[in-house]
């Protein structure tokens, strides 16, 4: 399975959303329904695993897998909004994981990965508004 590359560009104060669509491989033999497998996500300061964690993504991952209707693709939603992407204090490096699920993980693949460029943007300013006086 080849590990897709693919840069995503947050701006903090702002909603994020991703559509990745994945192709396991044909004719496996493991992952087969979605009780199989887990899908895991985080944002680090580099590529190094061993990083210091800048957030945690999983949580704004749905999955969806249809063994009937084609076995071979997941597609993951990543879908953050404005105060999500606020928790993204500094750029660096993310990967997305499928792996067996819970402490199992006899098997695992980086699916996709990259670097993460973060802005920020401001959302209010403060104005002082004066009345002319005649």
């Amino acid at each position: 399975m080849t590990t897709q590359h693919a840069p995503f560009h947050i701006t903090a104060g702002l909603p994020f959303g991703k559509k990745i669509v994945v192709t396991l491989p044909a004719g496996r033999s493991f992952w087969l329904n979605e009780n199989q497998f887990e899908v895991l996500g985080q944002i680090r300061i580099t590529d190094d695993f061993m990083s210091e964690l800048i957030l945690d993504i999983s949580k704004y991952m749905t999955v969806t897998f249809d063994p009937g209707e084609d076995p071979d693709i997941v597609t993951i939603y990543l879908n953050m909004n404005s105060s999500n992407t606020r928790l993204v204090t500094a750029g660096g490096y993310y990967d997305i994981i499928m792996s067996d699920p819970l402490e199992l993980d006899n098997r695992a693949a980086r699916l996709v990965e990259g670097p993460v460029f973060r802005q920020a943007v401001v959302t209010s300013d403060k104005e002082t508004i004066g009345v002319d006086q005649p």
